[in-house]
């Protein structure tokens, strides 16, 4: 499933001529109460088309195209780079979820705390410690978690107790470079949190990285000259008209909508574009 070799792509583009480089960078606030059926579509749109870490399409200009279109960085490598990092920091905050829940590990950060400021007599000092403990807690965990998904396994959204891969002991002996992974069958795999990170993501930023990515593969694979900023058109149309007067109208009634005597006037605006 995907490539849990651990290579990573090498591949880099031009971002110079991209749609979003000629963007206005408006961006809005990221957000799940933002979703919307549209956003979902899109998510399921990119994640259909767009290759990413787990599974690369061919013959494309970066191999990482749902990463890009998060990170919006010119390789493969960086792109990855930050939405492994954006993983760590959603999985960190879903086990925190966890965490406050799970009234044996709380207990345990509590003793660990107490076991290294206990002398003090200071239940404050103890208290941020156990706060510093648990967050730690969690983001060797989120590591753990991330490192499953990019192998191709599966993670629950919220953790029952039984399924943390980190315990206390493992937490002192902590080291990034081993870092344990295990899957959960009935979990969400690597795709599936993408989808969450996509429907986080600002829609203007998304939209306009998508169309990087369209022109990026179009001139990889059929033309080199190939620019979205062509393909942009719109129209507008005006429709003026009259219609007979049926009822009478007081004069300055026909003076605001523009009417000539005994008849109304109208004008009607659309516009279309893609």
């Amino acid at each position: 499933c995907g490539q849990t070799d651990g290579n990573i792509s090498d591949k880099a583009v031009d971002t110079s001529e991209f749609p979003s480089s000629e963007s206005t960078g408006r961006t809005g606030t990221k957000g799940i109460g933002e979703a919307s059926v549209d956003k979902i579509l899109m998510g399921e749109f990119i994640l259909r088309h767009f290759g990413n870490y787990v599974s690369p399409i061919e013959d494309t200009a970066l191999e990482y195209e749902a990463e890009y279109i998060l990170a919006g960085r010119d390789s493969d490598e960086e792109n990855l780079k930050i939405a492994a990092k954006d993983m760590v920091f959603l999985r960190s905050g879903l086990n925190m979820i966890s965490m406050m829940q799970d009234e044996g590990k709380q207990a345990q950060a509590e003793a660990i705390a107490e076991g290294i400021l206990g002398f003090t007599g200071m239940p404050v000092l103890v208290e941020s410690l156990k706060t510093i403990i648990t967050g730690t807690w969690c983001m060797a965990e989120a590591l753990c978690d991330v490192k499953t998904l990019m192998g191709g396994g599966k993670v629950a959204m919220v953790k029952a107790p039984s399924d943390w891969t980190v315990s206390s002991v493992g937490l002192k002996n902590f080291s990034k470079t081993v870092v344990p992974s295990a899957n959960d069958d009935n979990g969400l795999g690597y795709e599936d949190y993408l989808r969450v990170m996509l429907l986080m993501q600002d829609r203007e930023q998304q939209n306009m990285r998508t169309m990087d990515m369209i022109q990026a593969d179009m001139c990889k694979n059929h033309n080199s000259e190939f620019r979205m900023k062509n393909c942009i058109s719109s129209v507008k149309v005006t429709a003026v008209f009259e219609a007979r007067q049926l009822f009478t109208a007081f004069g300055f009634v026909q003076d605001l909508v523009g009417s000539t005597p005994g008849r109304y006037g109208f004008m009607i605006d659309q516009g279309y574009s893609y």
